[in-house]
Order: structure tokens, then C-alpha cells, then sequence
């Protein structure tokens, strides 16, 4: 079981700029990279749903579900020592939870390897 560890600060998202890797897919980005300075099974996890998504209300409403795959996905995997950013897209709003959640559950499987 992972302990999940949310992102708040600025230069956290910075370091993603430098040394990330990218997944695409239509509800998110996900860019990630493993990261020295976390314990062994220790993530961090940070969310950017920007304007371009819709008014507050829908920014807030993806967050709270991407958010909530996160957390039943990420305890339940095996990754650990990753810092993992993700962008949420537009689509994300209209998108099924259960499209999010398997499309998040392949990001995720694909970035172990």
C-alpha cells in the first residue's frame, strides 16, 4: 500500500518541467518521474485543471473526481517513489468515471514499466 502525499507548492510543479516524462490521454496528461528525495512508498501527487476547462464549479467538480481515482487506484498499486502531475483536459468533465478511472489505471501500469 502506497502512502499518497498531495503537491501544493509552486516549486514542487516545478521540478516536473525538468525531468518528467509524458502520458497522454483524453481525460489527462499525466507527467511523471521518480523521485530520490521520497520514502519507499511515498508518492506525490499533484492536480492543474486550468481555465481552459470551464468556470470554477466544473474545475473544481474534475479535480474532486480525478482526485478520488487517484487515491483508490494509487493505494491499491504497487508504484512507488514517483511524483506524478496530472493535467486534467477538457473532455475529463463529460468522460464516464469508470473511462477516467481505466484510462488512469493504463497510465499508471504503463509508467512502472
Amino acid at each position: 500500500m502506497s502512502i499518497i502525499r498531495f503537491i501544493k507548492k509552486s516549486a514542487e510543479y516545478d521540478k516536473f518541467k525538468k525531468n518528467s516524462h509524458k502520458l497522454v490521454s483524453p481525460a489527462f496528461v499525466l507527467l511523471f518521474f521518480a523521485d530520490e528525495t521520497l520514502k519507499n512508498n511515498e508518492i506525490a501527487v499533484g492536480l492543474i485543471a486550468s481555465a481552459k476547462i470551464g468556470n470554477s464549479v466544473v474545475r473544481h467538480k474534475v479535480k474532486r473526481r480525478i482526485r478520488n481515482i487517484c487515491i483508490s487506484v494509487l493505494q491499491e498499486s504497487k508504484v512507488s517513489g514517483f511524483s506524478i502531475c496530472i493535467i486534467a483536459r477538457k473532455p475529463a468533465y463529460s468522460l464516464q468515471y469508470q473511462k477516467i478511472k481505466d484510462s488512469f489505471i493504463n497510465a499508471i501500469n504503463s509508467m512502472g514499466k
